[in-house]
């Protein structure tokens, strides 16, 4: 069928339609590739449409389209410094300088070129008691609330009773700020004086996450796979350090892995992001029905 034949849209519905003109437009070069034939199922026609229009060839929307306040993403190994596996430097993508690296006496970096999410590396933290001695750090890191930090981690499965640290903001226990995965299975934004959490349950060991957490005092917020499970007050707490992977005290850390991690400040930011970071690790079929990036990746 030429694309010049006037009748190649008779008797046919209008998916069907769109699909034949995705077709043309794979077949000419000007679309990505070609997709399935239910790719507009369940779909209205606006978002049919928006296929169509998402499928053209652009570039793919990454966070250096925004001002971000650090960027650590171990699929661009470019950033890491590492002696055999174990990573003694990575570089801030964001352009801010945030270089991180294990500083404390007796600390080590995570491992690198161990593991990978969708074909992409990412940093392994491994224990196997509930204390460790991997982390990377910035000493003279500092960010007021409110805003983001939106990251893509797994947690894996142990036989330890204990919780799972996967940053902290200061280097003391009051005033405190961090994030964990409790030994209730949910996340907590902690802080001296005032925390919330994810229903129990709702996050468990074996599984990848596309987590964001907003510090905003009385109206911080948890998003889990792109579904806000939290709202509440915090402590209006500012980071005056980071601890990747380490809680304040830096004696309790994550069992799994970190594979991106970006702080950002901006809330009309905040779903593209998830799109971003869902669709580059494979994890844009966690993202709920009514996502805007449930169903194509964000472009520029």
């Amino acid at each position: 069928m030429a694309v010049e034949d006037k009748n190649c849209f008779i008797d046919k519905t209008i998916d069907n339609q769109l699909y034949t003109i995705l077709e043309k437009m794979v077949e000419k070069g000007y679309a990505i590739d070609i997709p399935t034939r239910d790719c507009f199922n369940g779909l209205t026609l606006d978002g049919q449409l928006y296929w169509v229009y998402s499928s053209l060839k652009r570039d793919l929307w990454t966070p250096s389209e925004i001002s971000t306040i650090f960027w650590y993403d171990a699929a661009d190994v470019t950033t890491i410094t590492a002696t055999g596996n174990q990573v003694t430097q990575m570089l801030d993508k964001s352009g801010n300088g945030w270089t991180v690296a294990p500083l404390s006496a007796g600390k080590i970096g995570p491992n690198t070129g161990t593991r990978t999410l969708n074909g992409k590396n990412v940093l392994e933290y491994s224990k196997t008691t509930t204390s460790t001695n991997q982390i990377l750090e910035s000493n003279t890191f500092t960010q007021a609330q409110p805003f983001f930090i939106a990251s893509v981690l797994r947690l894996d499965t142990d036989a330890l009773t204990d919780q799972d640290f996967l940053f902290s903001g200061t280097e003391t226990v009051n005033p405190r700020i961090a994030v964990r995965r409790t030994t209730n299975n949910n996340f907590q934004i902690l802080t001296q004086a005032g925390s919330i959490e994810t229903p129990i349950g709702s996050v468990t060991e074996g599984n990848n996450y596309l987590a964001s957490f907003y510090f905003n005092s009385t109206a911080s917020t948890t998003r889990i796979n792109g579904t806000q499970l939290a709202l509440g007050t915090i402590a209006n707490n500012s980071f005056t350090s980071l601890n990747i992977g380490g809680n304040f005290g830096e004696d309790q850390s994550l069992n799994g892995f970190i594979a991106e991690l970006v702080a950002f400040a901006n809330p009309t930011d905040q779903e593209i992001m998830e799109g971003y970071l869902a669709w580059k690790w494979g994890m844009e079929s966690q993202l709920p029905v009514g996502h805007p990036y449930k169903n194509f990746p964000p472009k520029i």
